[in-house]
């Protein structure tokens, strides 16, 4: 048998393993889920009860209570799902179940990027739509009005002259994928290295991270405005090649921090020991 990874084995411990996280984290993602609709339901009541008819809550108002509900969920989940490989007991009960560490590591970035997002996503939208089917004030779900904008915002993108150049939709989609999954993995890796406060001091780390990334940049913007790149003129100035460019500085920009967290995940976990 491979020892590194089978797929059989795998799919027996990734079964396994979300069995754990439905039981643990349920009733957590329906609280989560439910909460936003719930809030605009009751504050439905409450202008009901004050006289002043029932309020339907429009989609200006409910996108940004759902992007803080959002976030919130995904930190804490990242954070949380596996925090407690640094528990003794829970920890090394875990490690200890017979599957490689290949098979461990692909099943984490699988519950944590793919299907936590997805689920989440799918029964917080679904339930939006519904509520602003039932509750209708012309304003539209959630998913309705992101798709809008997000077409609005690359057709601008995509209309924008750069000289002959023009920023294609590949471009926005190489950076807001990576972009999406950065976070998730950063404080993943926080819940897998530190015992206590989590998420503070992935937040502190991921500053300082920061910091040193954007004096880093600015260091090759100021090589690049130095005119050391000059000879890449001749490529920006071919519509081709140019947007090969952008599209490569962008990818590399956003996929870069989002490769080196997922290796640093892996490494994490291939050395925890108790």
């Amino acid at each position: 048998m491979n020892q590194i990874f089978d797929f059989s084995r795998f799919w027996r411990f990734f079964k396994f393993d979300m069995t754990r996280t439905v039981r643990s984290n349920f009733i957590k993602l329906v609280s989560f889920v439910v909460s936003p609709v719930c809030a605009f339901i009751v504050y439905g009541f409450m202008s009901l009860i004050l006289g002043n008819g029932w309020t339907n809550v429009g989609v200006i108002t409910r996108l940004p209570f759902f992007l803080i509900v959002s976030v919130i969920f995904f930190i804490f989940y990242s954070a949380n799902c596996y925090g407690f490989l640094t528990e003794k007991n829970a920890g090394s009960s875990w490690l200890m179940i017979p599957a490689s560490v290949t098979e461990k590591y692909v099943t984490m970035l699988l519950n944590v990027l793919v299907v936590a997002p997805v689920v989440y996503l799918v029964l917080t939208l679904a339930l939006d739509w519904i509520y602003s089917v039932i509750f209708s004030d012309g304003s539209g779900s959630i998913v309705a009005y992101l798709f809008s904008s997000f077409g609005e915002a690359t057709n601008i993108i995509s209309a924008t002259n750069l000289s002959p150049l023009k920023i294609s939709r590949a471009s926005v989609y190489a950076m807001v994928q990576p972009s999406s999954w950065t976070p998730l993995l950063a404080f993943m890796l926080g819940g897998i290295c530190f015992k206590k406060s989590k998420i503070a001091k992935t937040i502190l780390c991921s500053f300082a991270f920061l910091m040193i990334f954007s004096t880093v940049m600015s260091l090759v913007f100021g090589i690049i405005s130095d005119g050391t790149f000059d000879f890449l003129d001749g490529w920006m100035d071919n519509p081709r090649t140019g947007e090969i460019l952008i599209n490569a500085v962008i990818f590399a920009i956003t996929a870069v921090p989002c490769i080196a967290l997922a290796v640093a995940v892996y490494f994490r976990l291939k050395t925890i020991k108790h």
